[in-house]
């Protein structure tokens, strides 16, 4: 190329600017042209991609870590609760099992007084009857005394049932916690890692 002063054809003013003088030059001073805008668009590019890119990256740390602590709080939460509930049974339980075993002792007394008042006003009518009658009240305490025991033993497996069944949720209803907070997490970094794919591209 060479050095025109004066005025183009079109009228345009190049002094002291250089002008292509063949169709090849002109390819050519294009051509560079074009390349450096070309590089200078690829940096940009760059530059805007890793931006985003680690822009992504610390939204996904942020969401990540938030869904932890929130699941270890869904965790805990959870667990309290069990705890209390079972704590609560058991206390509920125990205090059956007692109004059990006092009402129980309370009628085994309640018969057994009416059954000496019974056994002193037979022998105070005859000597004979008294053998018949300390039978019967005998058989009627053995009878009270195994229905009492078979009563103190449904109560106690009912408790033990609901205290199976309370644990059994409860250790399902963490399962099913810990599994959906997994689950959630492998999504968001799956779509982060197809956001970051998808901006590489």
């Amino acid at each position: 190329m060479e050095k025109v002063e004066g005025v183009t054809s079109s009228g345009k003013d190049v002094i002291g600017k250089y002008v292509p003088t063949s169709a090849d030059e002109l390819m050519e001073d294009l051509q560079e042209t074009i390349s450096e805008k070309t590089q200078q668009l690829q940096d940009t590019v760059t530059e805007k991609t890793n931006e985003l890119q680690s822009e992504l990256e610390d939204k996904a740390k942020g969401l990540h870590t938030s869904i932890k602590d929130k699941a270890k709080e869904l965790h805990t939460s959870v667990e309290d609760k069990a705890k209390g509930l079972q704590t609560s049974i058991e206390d509920k339980a125990k205090g059956l099992q007692t109004s059990v075993e006092d009402k129980a002792k309370g009628l085994q007394t309640s018969i057994e007084d009416k059954a000496k008042e019974l056994q002193t006003s037979v022998e105070d009518t005859t000597k004979g009857l008294q053998t018949s009658i300390e039978d019967k009240a005998k058989r009627f305490q053995t009878s009270v005394e195994d229905k009492t025991k078979g009563l103190q033993t449904s109560v106690e497996d009912k408790a033990k049932g609901l205290h199976i069944s309370v644990e059994d949720k409860a250790k399902g209803l963490h399962i099913s916690v810990e599994d959906k907070a997994k689950g959630f997490q492998t999504s968001v970094k799956d779509k982060a890692k197809g956001l970051q794919t998808s901006v590489e591209d």
